[in-house]
């Protein structure tokens, strides 16, 4: 609170500011008549410069819109079976590249948001490693009802690795 014998130099603007409207009229027009010209006059825009920032605050900004990003947006999602890739070669080697290589696919393919994986569980017994081996109608009906199907074979022969790939839809 401001006290009625306070000198000049002894208080801010900022008390004026932030409880003009609490004080009665007397009290406002002594502790303004202390005031400098200068800070008189931006005592008295203060109120109105208040009133113009609440004003702006409050209005609603109608043309900013949501926008929605991502891939696929307002696509439907193609179904995509993919059953790990069989060995090709017997050695010692393979089954940890194979086991390497089959989770990062099905997790990176899981995660690219642009194809909806079929679950495993759902897949035809026979799972082929070559185009001979593929049996569309068994992937393309039900339960898998897939419409696409990546398949392969990896393996290790004298520190190389190929990897044969392939996808039918």
């Amino acid at each position: 609170m401001i006290k009625r014998d306070l000198q000049s130099a002894t208080y801010r603007i900022t008390i004026l500011s932030c409880s003009v409207h609490n004080y009665p009229k007397w009290k406002y027009d002594k502790v303004r008549s202390i005031l400098p010209p200068t800070l008189r006059r931006r005592a008295d825009a203060l109120p109105i410069l208040l009133g113009l920032l609440f004003c702006l605050a409050i209005t609603p900004a109608n043309a900013q819109d949501w926008v929605r990003t991502g891939t696929s947006l307002g696509a439907e999602k193609v179904r995509l079976a993919v059953p790990d890739f069989k060995s090709s070669t017997s050695e010692a080697q393979n089954t940890a590249l194979l086991k390497a290589f089959n989770d990062t696919l099905w997790n990176d393919l899981d995660s690219s948001g642009v194809v909806e994986l079929v679950s495993k569980s759902f897949y035809p017994l026979q799972v082929p490693g070559q185009p001979s081996d593929v049996t569309l109608p068994a992937w393309n009906s039900p339960p898998p009802n897939a419409a696409m199907l990546a398949f392969g074979n990896l393996g290790v022969a004298g520190g190389k690795s190929p990897c044969r790939a392939g996808s039918s839809t």
